[in-house]
């Protein structure tokens, strides 16, 4: 764990950062990943539930992943805002999700490069190379990855998004309607094929939260063409979809 001054919030905040066995900070700079968590999640996320660490630790130890440092951001830049229930078996209770993560995700957004970013270009020893940044997530945490990776094109070559939050009442105005606005972040097929290596989506076959918005969002990407791999794996909107997802994206980035 390393804390670090957010100029964006204007508060301390903290960050989780892996670093692989042969890490020295001398040597040649690593790969990264920036890896988000889900709503109504932490940071510790990842590290508890996911076993990132365990996963990562047993893939290079059998040679199947490249060395990398891994940053586990707080996905929650704002607080949740509560609203008032119309519904008292809604699941989610008395917080509006959808005008939260459009707000969290600008300020998220905005936090990672400002802040976060600098912080970890400060004090690792990783490589300035876009083939060698890459930016994963689930759930709220899918949506953020595929929203900041295409935003930001040419910053990253890697994208994984599982389970992720794409309703569309979630996304951005700059990824709503994707087949009639011009000016959509989707829109350049080409320049998005070019810029990345892989734009890589997972979903549950029994995850009935966000399953039909992927579903939904993948079609339009076939519609667009624009490159991308979809997996539907067994299981729900849970680790049991997503620690696979991981184990087989951590496989695949940074290999060419």
């Amino acid at each position: 764990m390393r804390r670090y001054y957010s100029t964006t919030l204007g508060k301390n905040r903290h960050v989780l950062v892996y670093t692989p066995p042969s890490y020295d900070r001398f040597r040649d700079p690593l790969p990264v990943l920036y890896l988000y968590h889900g709503f109504y999640d932490t940071l510790y996320s990842w590290v508890t539930e996911g076993r990132l660490a365990e996963i990562l630790d047993n893939l290079l130890a059998q040679g199947k992943a490249v060395p990398m440092i891994v940053v586990v951001p707080d996905a929650h830049a704002l607080p949740f805002e509560p609203t008032p229930v119309t519904n008292p078996q809604e699941f989610w209770g008395n917080i509006d999700r959808y005008g939260f993560w459009q707000k969290n995700q600008a300020a998220a957004d905005e936090e990672l490069f400002h802040d976060i970013i600098p912080f970890i270009q400060t004090h690792y020893n990783i490589s300035d190379q876009p083939r060698e940044r890459a930016i994963a997530g689930f759930s709220m945490g899918g949506l953020q990855s595929i929203e900041t990776g295409i935003v930001h094109l040419g910053y990253f070559c890697w994208i994984g998004a599982f389970s992720p939050a794409v309703g569309s009442a979630a996304l951005s105005d700059e990824f709503k309607n994707p087949l009639k606005d011009s000016n959509n972040a989707l829109k350049d097929s080409n320049k998005i094929n070019e810029n990345l290596r892989l734009l890589e989506i997972v979903t549950g076959d029994d995850d009935h939260m966000t399953g039909p918005a992927t579903t939904a969002f993948e079609s339009q990407l076939r519609e667009l063409n624009i490159q991308h791999v979809y997996t539907v794996v067994p299981g729900t909107h849970s680790m049991f979809a997503w620690r696979p997802a991981l184990a087989n994206f951590l496989q695949e980035i940074f290999k060419h």
